[in-house]
């Protein structure tokens, strides 16, 4: 029964690898995201922030301190790498439309990118939105990559950092998702995806070949970002995405990782969205460090919510200051029992 069981295990992998090899046709290279559309219609892919966007992940050295910025992280003396079609060196997401068998590439902040003759474009650590419009439904269905993880591009066997998504169609059935090296190929309608959420550090159709399970999801590190001054713009929370070239965003005040204020940081006089809550991340902080100040102005349209969630840090240090004025408000969320 046993030999049996491994014979299965093998021969079921055989079959996910041989339906990989017929799906891909093409390779990654040196992106790190692959979305290709397989299906007999045309889709319109969009992939823009649905948090705050931090960069830093570089294998160039010395390497680029990860901050809260759109800026790409590497700084090797080369011009920017992507995106290709236009003039820009920010990290913003993208959107192409797709014919059958086309596919995009989406490089993961170091810049370095796969093809002149395919479009490149750039994501980071972050949460991102990906809408897939239909010209011929008018149909739009959205989902998210979670990219929140500050080990990205350290994870060690089996994980990998690389996903293929093959579009047959854009419901959550006909969008197939695939993790570099795993055994399945998995819509995102499985239940495994939560939300119609991919997160890099939770890999469904990763098998451990050994027992037939699903391996567990790894734990995700919220990391050591600190604030910016690249740009005068980088001073001013929360950013505005589509200042940088993104098409559009959302939640754009929702930290998702750790954060270090180094600078004398403000708020919006006119705010993206009203209210603007600025979440710090659950087991996560934002720390303002000596000598700077947090001022939560008042706003034109509304009010800004500073929001220290459940199991979540705020710290001050030493001569650092907070200012909440105005309309805005400081939540303390009671820690659960």
């Amino acid at each position: 029964m046993k030999c049996l069981k491994v014979l299965s295990i093998i021969f079921f992998t055989y079959l996910s690898i041989l339906n990989f090899n017929l799906k891909s046709q093409n390779g990654i290279g040196n992106a790190e995201l692959y979305i290709k559309n397989f299906s007999q219609n045309d889709i319109i892919v969009s992939l823009y922030p649905a948090s705050a966007i931090f960069s830093g992940y570089t294998t160039t050295t010395p390497q680029f301190n990860y901050k809260y910025s759109f800026s790409r992280a590497r700084r090797d003396g080369n011009p920017p790498q992507w995106p290709l079609f236009q003039d820009s060196i920010y990290i913003n997401g993208g959107v192409d439309g797709l014919l059958t068998n086309e596919y995009i590439l989406f490089d993961f902040d170091d810049g370095a990118y796969y093809s002149a003759s395919n479009n490149v474009f750039g994501i980071s650590f972050g949460l991102w939105r990906m809408d897939l419009y239909s010209p011929l439904t008018s149909d739009t269905q959205s989902y998210y990559l979670d990219y929140r993880d500050y080990n990205i591009g350290n994870y060690l066997y089996p994980f990998a950092m690389d996903i293929y998504i093959y579009l047959d169609g854009i419901a959550p059935d006909s969008v197939n998702v695939f993790f570099s090296g795993a055994q399945q190929i998995v819509p995102i309608s499985d239940t495994r995806f939560h939300s119609r959420t991919i997160k890099i550090w939770d890999q469904v159709g990763r098998i451990d070949t050994a027992t037939g399970q699903q391996l567990p999801p790894l734990i995700p590190n919220k990391g050591t970002f600190t604030s910016s001054n690249e740009l005068s713009t980088y001073l001013t929370y929360p950013m505005d995405a589509t200042k940088f070239g993104a098409t559009d965003f959302e939640n754009s005040g929702d930290l998702g990782m750790n954060l270090i204020i180094n600078h004398n940081i403000s708020t919006r006089d006119t705010l993206l969205q009203s209210p603007t809550n600025i979440l710090i991340p659950v087991k996560g902080y934002l720390k303002i460090n000596p000598g700077n100040t947090f001022n939560i102005i008042p706003a034109v349209n509304g009010f800004n919510n500073l929001i220290v969630q459940d199991s979540s840090e705020l710290i001050l240090k030493a001569n650092s200051h907070l200012i909440v004025d105005g309309y805005n408000a400081l939540t303390l969320k009671e820690r659960e029992r």
